[in-house]
């Protein structure tokens, strides 16, 4: 029987604690001598494999969350734009129809100044308007 192969498994944090308080002052003095990029590039060289491993792994695990995060607000923003498209539509159909309404407005109030003309026209031409006459001076 073949012996069976053990499964990686990342360690826990407490042991990757362990790691880091077992490295010696001088290099706790270096790191706080030396710039940020080269804290991370000591850092990472003198890391084991598992440690790197778990390191990876926690930051793809935490650009997966920001990744969803981003795709949720995506889909947020998708619906948001096709709302104010909707209303978009509905004003633009609201705006037509109020402008349909005034031209017929328009419309009913120049019929009405026409039959109103048409009719004084008649008036004058049933009952002329007489003209006062003057009174002649000498």
């Amino acid at each position: 029987m073949a012996p069976k192969r053990k499964i990686w498994q990342a360690p826990k944090h407490t042991e990757i604690a362990k790691v880091v308080k077992h490295r010696n002052k001088s290099q706790m003095k270096e790191r706080e001598n030396s710039t940020e990029e080269g804290i991370n590039e000591m850092l990472l060289s003198k890391l084991s494999k598992v440690e790197c491993r778990v390191i990876i792994m926690g930051k793809l695990n935490s650009m997966s969350k920001e990744f969803n995060s981003m795709n949720k607000d995506t889909e947020t923003i998708k619906i948001n734009q096709f709302k104010i498209k909707n209303h978009q539509t509905e004003m633009k159909n609201d705006t037509a129809e109020i402008k349909n309404t005034l031209e017929g407005i328009t419309s009913k109030v120049d019929e009405t100044k026409d039959r109103i003309s048409g009719l004084e026209d008649r008036v004058e031409k049933n009952h002329p308007i007489r003209e006062p006459k003057r009174k002649k001076t000498i």
